[in-house]
């Protein structure tokens, strides 16, 4: 399994605002990255995900047609 550590980023185009996740690390230890958000200097700004195959073949298929 793989975990990530992600930013949130605000982009503002237009009238409303979009939230992205912006992807900083990987790693098979959701402590490890736990521990690193908890260093940044806004930690409620970061999140640790799990990343599983079903995530990784769901966003690489194309749709027909």
């Amino acid at each position: 399994m793989t975990y990530w550590l992600e930013k949130r980023i605000v982009q503002r185009e237009g009238k409303s605002p979009r939230i992205l996740w912006k992807r900083y690390a990987a790693c098979g230890s959701p402590e490890l990255l736990e521990r690193v958000r908890m260093g940044q200097k806004h930690p409620e700004l970061w999140r640790v995900v799990l990343e599983n195959a079903c995530t990784i073949l769901s966003s690489s298929l194309k749709k027909a047609g």
